[in-house]
């Protein structure tokens, strides 16, 4: 019998394929770039939804400061000169709340170490929820989870990873028209 942590470990495992599947042929130049001035590029994109899989996998389901992320404890906080707590919503720094200015302020992150951290968090949340059974998943967690259950968290990293998906397309084929236009 499919169980919910089933069909989550399921759903991360294809968003892992996808992103790679997507970045596979990107260029350095093509993750970076921006569509328009307040737009988001797909580096950054990418580092929003690692973000919230970081803060999810090591503040709310295993209690943790803040400061132990991977994006501080893996050394990106200090490699790209670049703390993103304190901003957006909850003050979290995930890119949900930024402001254009603030959003501008993240680093541009190298291919290599995008899809690395991507990986980790991602593996992190799997490997959190792995371990449980349904009624551990669907319990409220309390702390920074606000009482909302670990199904909850992983869901929602798994729609907003999902909903993203599309935009890294639309940029991808966006960049492609503008600076590789087809000859024929």
């Amino acid at each position: 019998m499919t169980t919910a942590v089933d069909v989550m470990t399921d759903l991360l495992d294809a968003q892992v394929r996808s992103i790679h599947g997507d970045l596979e042929d990107a260029t350095e130049e093509m993750i970076h770039w921006h569509a328009h001035e307040n737009a988001n590029t797909i580096a950054v994109t990418i580092w929003h939804f690692s973000r919230i899989a970081d803060m999810v996998a090591n503040v709310i389901l295993s209690d943790k400061e803040p400061s132990q992320q991977f994006w501080f404890t893996d050394g990106y906080a200090e490699k790209y000169d670049y703390n993103p707590l304190g901003k957006g919503i909850r003050e979290w720094g995930i890119l949900t709340g930024f402001t254009p200015e603030e959003m501008h302020e993240i680093p541009e992150i190298s291919k290599e170490d995008t899809l690395a951290y991507f990986d980790k968090a991602f593996e992190s949340v799997k490997t959190h929820i792995e371990g449980m059974n349904d009624e551990a998943f669907d319990a409220p967690i309390s702390g920074a989870g606000g009482d909302r259950s670990a199904y909850y968290w992983t869901r929602l990293i798994v729609v907003d990873a999902t909903r993203h998906m599309g935009e890294i397309q639309a940029l991808k084929t966006m960049w492609q028209h503008t600076f590789a236009p087809d000859t024929e």
